[in-house]
């Protein structure tokens, strides 16, 4: 077993003042509370208590924070453990299993330290399930490219598949079909838009594909029961 104290985990926050680095080993990002901002040559985007982020080694990026923020960040060494070529990083849905993860990682670091040998264990599992995720190209270029016409050509051609066998393919991978991923990525981002900003529901409907105000009401109302309008009023009585 290599060296263990070459493993790093701790909560940190940031400051809003833009710093930008790089660094010879792997980080993972865990936002427990607030969020902050986090930009490479591949995407740009805000993570929250709701997203991972996976940075590889010697991988140039950009983050600083607008809200008070705490997040659990797991530095690995490149040579401590076989991680898949990431590029220029990842972030992934915080789904049940991350989110036992995260818990094993904070109870190890509160009952012990960042270097015992069951932080050793879960950094394992964390690359083992890195690998196995069904990290889909197109998956990742359909969150970095939302605010795009997405055609399913595209889609299956960076899979370089056939477009028919595409969309079979897809709906086996993430049970579900390429167009309705498509729409909870942006429905998600409009919610959050609604919520967090003073946009105007057409400068929204824009920003997240949608060239037409109908449209992206139909959608909306489809998936929520309600006009954007109405979610975001109601949204703010809540607050």
């Amino acid at each position: 077993m290599q060296d263990l104290r070459n493993v790093v985990c701790e909560k940190r926050t940031y400051s809003g003042v833009p710093n930008t680095h790089e660094h010879p080993f792997v980080q993972l990002l865990f936002p427990l509370e607030g969020s902050m901002e986090i930009q490479t040559k591949k995407f740009s985007k805000e993570i929250d208590e709701d997203v991972i982020v996976l940075i590889p080694s010697s991988c140039m990026h950009t983050y600083y924070a607008h809200k008070r923020n705490e997040i659990l960040v797991v530095d690995i060494p490149g040579y401590f453990i076989d991680l898949p070529d990431i590029g220029s990083g990842i972030y992934l849905e915080m789904n049940e299993s991350w989110k036992a993860i995260r818990f094993l990682l904070l109870e190890e670091i509160l009952t012990n330290d960042s270097h015992s040998k069951m932080i050793y264990h879960i950094v394992r599992l964390i690359a083992e399930k890195i690998r196995s995720s069904s990290i889909l190209p197109s998956i990742e270029y359909v969150h970095n490219h939302f605010s795009e016409s997405l055609e399913i050509e595209k889609l299956a051609s960076i899979e370089n598949l056939h477009p028919v066998y595409y969309t079979q393919w897809f709906k086996k991978r993430t049970g579900k079909s390429p167009v309705a991923y498509i729409q909870e990525v942006r429905l998600k981002e409009a919610k959050k838009l609604l919520t967090e900003t003073d946009l105007s529901i057409t400068n929204i409907s824009l920003q997240i594909g949608y060239n037409q105000l109908s449209s992206f009401s139909r959608l909306f109302y489809k998936y929520e029961g309600q006009s954007p309008r109405i979610y975001r009023y109601r949204t703010s009585q809540k607050n």
